[in-house]
């Protein structure tokens, strides 16, 4: 897991938090995976990763595989949930 968080893209001047995002193949499995937070993209490998994001406001993160083609999951984190997230790759298409 990478030590220093990813920096979050979207200009926030606010107080940040740390998610902490683990990716899992499944059955269905491209080389990496493409994580969104907040509209900026991140290809990244499978395993563990971890980005910065604002800790005062709803955070949209997306995951897929193959450019959004395959395996898509999507939610939005608030502020009082925990930031650490788990994906898992589709076992079939």
């Amino acid at each position: 897991m990478s030590e220093t968080p990813i920096p979050y893209a979207g200009g926030h001047s606010g107080p940040t938090r740390v998610l902490r995002l683990r990716t899992r193949r499944g059955v269905v499995a491209k080389a990496g995976v493409t994580v969104g937070i907040d509209g900026a993209h991140y290809h990244q490998r499978w395993g563990r990763a971890a980005f910065e994001i604002p800790a005062d406001k709803p955070v949209h993160i997306a995951v897929s595989q193959g450019g959004g083609q395959v395996g898509v999951a999507t939610t939005v984190l608030s502020p009082e949930q925990p930031s650490e997230l788990e994906y898992r790759g589709p076992a079939a298409l």
